[in-house]
């Protein structure tokens, strides 16, 4: 079962980060603020390593879309509290 779609870029695997943004169930109308304070001022990410970012426009204004590694997707995801409480519910209902 696949949860995002994975594709490649520059022969690494990556994710779009508002994929992954629905796929953690947040309010999808706080996406910038979560991209702005998880990826463009996240002291440990680096931009063209950890994530590329391209403008573009969406319904007649300007945003930017993130591509993320792997890695760097996974990172976002562990630090997530609604993913721990996903993880939490599905242990329980598999005993």
């Amino acid at each position: 079962m696949e949860l995002i779609k994975v594709q490649e870029k520059n022969g690494q695997k990556v994710v779009s980060a508002r994929e992954l943004y629905k796929v953690l169930g947040y309010n999808t109308t706080q996406y910038s603020r979560w991209s702005k304070k998880h990826i463009i001022e996240n002291m440990f990410a680096i931009e063209n390593e950890d994530y590329t970012s391209v403008d573009i426009i969406v319904n007649g204004g300007n945003t930017t879309e993130f591509a993320l590694t792997l890695d760097f997707a996974k990172k976002l995801c562990m630090i997530s509290k609604r993913l721990l409480h996903w993880v939490r519910k599905k242990s329980k209902t598999s005993y």
